[in-house]
């Protein structure tokens, strides 16, 4: 529920709006697992306007997913959402704001989990 109340809104110009108020997400200590995990990635995952270009959720630049039951599925899903995308429009890289991400105390993740989000 929190996943989907996140979720951009599309404007009338194809353009999508992220809330611009939160600025940090905490989970932690709560067992949202893998599942839960991959749907709070969803927020972070880039999404391409009608011009071509990607756009990130700009205004959450903190997430504290510490002792959450985070496993490899949900590192891969971060990853995937944390990926970089390139413009269409003018060649330029887009980077995701997220500045810092917490991972702190889930024995599940394992080292393919780990090397997934350095990659």
């Amino acid at each position: 529920a929190i996943a989907q109340a996140l979720q951009p809104h599309v404007q009338a110009d194809g353009t999508r709006a992220f809330s611009h108020t939160l600025k940090a997400l905490s989970f932690r200590r709560n067992l949202i697992g893998d599942s839960g995990i991959a749907a709070l990635a969803d927020i972070f995952a880039p999404r391409l306007s009608s011009t071509g270009d990607w756009t990130y959720c700009t205004a959450v630049t903190s997430l504290d997913v510490s002792c959450c039951g985070v496993g490899e599925g949900g590192a891969k899903a971060l990853a995937q959402a944390l990926t970089p995308g390139h413009n269409h429009t003018d060649g330029s890289w887009v980077w995701p704001p997220l500045q810092s991400l917490n991972l702190y105390g889930n024995p599940e993740l394992t080292s393919l989990g780990v090397a997934s989000l350095v990659e």
